[in-house]
């Protein structure tokens, strides 16, 4: 630990506090910053990190982060994070595709001192006396890539349509553990949930009842323990991608949720191709490259990405 890092131990008072509310007495910084702190993966809760606050704490565990972060830089952060101009990738006269970073949810939350790419784009579009704005499909907060927003609610219904019956077509890219023997095909599974994980609900491959789950997926590259997937799925469903891919025994890079821990920031998964039908008004295929992280962990491990 530097020297502006701190370490506390959950004593038996404490038990069942939530790890915001401890942050926050502990630290003595606000609720924003305590929420920057989370988010960029500077708590960790015994030696693993941890970045939901709602998570209840245990007696003896050892709660760790860096308080100068807590109390300044990265409260800063997120101010002028609230501010960023999204990055339109294509727009028609009834949508736009926007680039999401990782780390960011699609949708507001119910805090609404959080940033969302929703809410960012809602302030974008209103100071520039832009139709409304809906936000059409998710990812993940982690998940990087391509977002559609309708322009008006007409617009939004009509999207919605071709997502369900399948006229919009997704590919994502995913660097996951291990290199898998079977290197094309199709999975089909039903999902359903299968309890939580430090107060985050999990999903899973079930027997009986949940949701029919369909993902044709291509083994890109192997390379030093990590693989590149290309994932395409027909159906999408709540972590679809990552839960198939764990239940294969290959979970995602960075994915503390379906893996075992969180080597890096974000997990990396990356919304990277869309198709909509030609009314939509915008380019055949859209194409948006990976994120940083996801390029520098791809090359560090040898693995080459492609470039269309």
């Amino acid at each position: 630990m530097n020297e502006s890092s701190s370490e506390w131990v959950v004593t038996t008072a404490e038990a069942g506090t939530k790890l915001r509310a401890f942050l926050k007495k502990r630290t003595g910084a606000t609720a924003k910053a305590v929420a920057a702190l989370l988010d960029h993966s500077k708590v960790r809760v015994a030696g693993k990190v941890e970045r939901f606050g709602s998570v209840g704490l245990k007696a003896g565990q050892k709660i760790q982060c860096d308080v100068h972060d807590a109390r300044g830089s990265l409260q800063e952060e997120r101010v002028r994070s609230s501010f960023e101009t999204p990055q339109v990738v294509a727009e028609s006269e009834g949508f736009w595709v926007f680039a999401k970073t990782p780390g960011l949810p699609s949708q507001r939350t119910r805090d609404p001192r959080r940033p969302s790419v929703e809410g960012l784009v809602h302030d974008w579009a209103k100071a520039r006396g832009a139709l409304r704005p809906v936000l059409c499909h998710r990812l993940d907060r982690d998940t990087s890539g391509l977002l559609v927003f309708a322009k008006g609610e007409e617009m939004a219904n009509l999207c919605m349509d071709w997502f369900k019956h399948k006229r919009i077509s997704k590919t994502y890219l995913a660097l996951a553990h291990g290199r898998p023997k079977e290197k094309k095909g199709q999975w089909l599974n039903h999902l359903g949930p299968v309890g939580k994980t430090g107060g985050r609900a999990r999903h899973g491959v079930v027997k009986s009842g949940g949701q029919r789950a369909d993902t044709a997926f291509e083994v890109l590259a192997q390379g030093q323990g990590l693989s590149l997937w290309r994932l395409h799925p027909g159906t999408g469903r709540t972590h679809q991608l990552r839960v198939q891919l764990s239940h294969q025994g290959h979970p995602i890079v960075g994915d503390d949720l379906y893996g075992s821990r969180r080597e890096v920031e974000h997990h990396l998964l990356h919304a990277w191709k869309l198709r909509l039908p030609e009314a939509a008004g915008l380019p055949e295929e859209l194409v948006q490259p990976p994120p940083p992280r996801f390029v520098e962990v791809a090359q560090k491990a040898g693995l080459s990405l492609p470039t269309c």
